[in-house]
């Protein structure tokens, strides 16, 4: 994928925005950025997709065990809350504006007006 990719540019912007820092690195990141994941079926098949998570802290050679960091998966579940939150926001937005083929606009409510439904 493309690093100046939409959902890159996003999952980038989320992690700053998190962290308050640049991403160490954007880009495949050899030798574990090949293993045991699927984005290349899912590329194939026309789905942009991108990894990203947690640092692992892997054993040497002669030890066959890896572990991560609560604080690390703490870190990666809110930059990807963020980035989904980021994401969903502009489609919405998209969807907001009007209609060039109907001269329609769409009615998008503000969060403040948004009622739920009762429980029940």
């Amino acid at each position: 994928m493309p690093t100046d990719a939409p959902i890159v540019r996003a999952v980038a912007r989320s992690y700053r925005a998190v962290t308050g820092r640049e991403p160490a690195a954007i880009g495949t990141v050899l030798p574990h950025s090949y293993s045991a994941d699927d984005t290349c079926h899912l590329w194939k098949a026309g789905i942009p997709c991108l990894l990203y998570g947690p640092a692992t802290i892997r054993g040497n050679a002669d030890e066959d065990d890896a572990c991560v960091l609560v604080s690390e998966m703490e870190r990666v579940t809110r930059v990807l809350a963020a980035t989904a939150v980021d994401v969903c926001q502009k489609k919405a937005r998209r969807a907001c504006r009007p209609d060039d083929q109907q001269g329609v606009t769409n009615e998008c409510p503000s969060r403040d007006r948004q009622q739920l439904p009762p429980p029940r």
